[in-house]
């Protein structure tokens, strides 16, 4: 079989520059991760859905990145800001929490989240001396009594109207 001259020569150029086409290609690719990675920053997401007027907990949340025109406004980049803060509405799972999906921090949330399902919340006025003073606190319970004047009978009526009722706020 007869070879022809410089055949081999031909096939180890192609293969040099292959080598030198595939390494230029790579630290190319290589340079443009470098730059997408500082256009992406760490954000706070829901790790699963998480209710309405519920403290968050660590599991509940995750970081992940997100390219900064994809990154809502107010969102938190640390777990430890979002831990044990109570959401106002639902957040969904992969969403960015924001801080206008929390209540803030050393407030209260609204009375309806100390309502119970099934329950209903009353007013009641009264002032320090018909409270017992200052002793009533939220978390106590207690006994509602009304007493007032019958008109039909001319007499002053005490009644009992609700027992073992939870105080939600003492403003």
């Amino acid at each position: 079989m007869a070879r022809k001259s410089g055949a081999g020569g031909i096939i180890v150029l192609a293969l040099v520059l292959g080598v030198v086409t595939a390494l230029i290609l790579w630290s190319y690719l290589r340079k443009q991760a470098g730059e997408e990675k500082a256009n992406w920053l760490p954000v706070v997401v829901a790790a699963q859905d998480i209710p309405a007027r519920t403290k968050i907990l660590r599991e509940m949340i995750r970081v992940e990145r997100f390219p900064k025109d994809l990154i809502a406004e107010t969102i938190f980049v640390k777990p430890e800001d979002v831990e044990n803060r109570l959401t106002k509405d639902g957040i969904r799972a992969k969403e960015q929490i924001r801080e206008s999906a929390l209540f803030s921090e050393g407030s209260s949330p609204t009375m309806a989240y100390k309502v119970h399902d099934g329950m209903r919340a009353i007013a009641i006025s009264i002032d320090e001396v018909r409270g017992v003073g200052t002793s009533i606190q939220p978390g106590d319970h207690v006994d509602i009594i009304a007493t007032y004047h019958d008109g039909r009978t001319r007499q002053v009526i005490t009644k009992m109207i609700l027992q073992n009722v939870l105080v939600l706020f003492v403003d």
